[in-house]
């Protein structure tokens, strides 16, 4: 029973970044649809908003530094940097998006593009 669960990976754990059909496809997909130059290597399949936030963060050795956030804006997101240890600055948006001249007057944060 083991050699079997073993050959069909049913309980075995998933790759880190995605299963790699599912890559290859939002790869193509990118390509295809918005004209990004995706290879599937690139495309990370994570389980929740927040945990791509925890990903961009740890990968980008952001931890102790600024970002700007959409104000009003999704709230957890705000909540969420701050936990993983940024230093977070609303800046509001309007009809064009975020207001960077606000943002760059009013501090030297990096803004984060999302």
């Amino acid at each position: 029973m083991a050699r079997q669960v073993r050959r069909a990976g049913s309980l075995t754990k998933p790759p880190p970044a995605g299963l790699a059909p599912l890559r290859e496809a939002l790869a193509t997909y990118l390509q295809r649809s918005r004209g990004i130059d995706a290879r599937p290597h690139q495309v990370f399949v994570v389980p929740a908003y927040t945990a791509s936030l925890a990903l961009i963060v740890d990968a980008l050795s952001l931890a102790g530094e600024g970002a700007w956030v959409e104000h009003p804006g999704y709230p957890p997101t705000a909540q969420w940097l701050r936990q993983l240890g940024m230093h977070v600055r609303p800046v509001p948006v309007d009809e064009h998006g975020i207001d960077v001249e606000f943002g760059a007057g009013t501090s030297r944060m990096r803004a984060l593009p999302w």
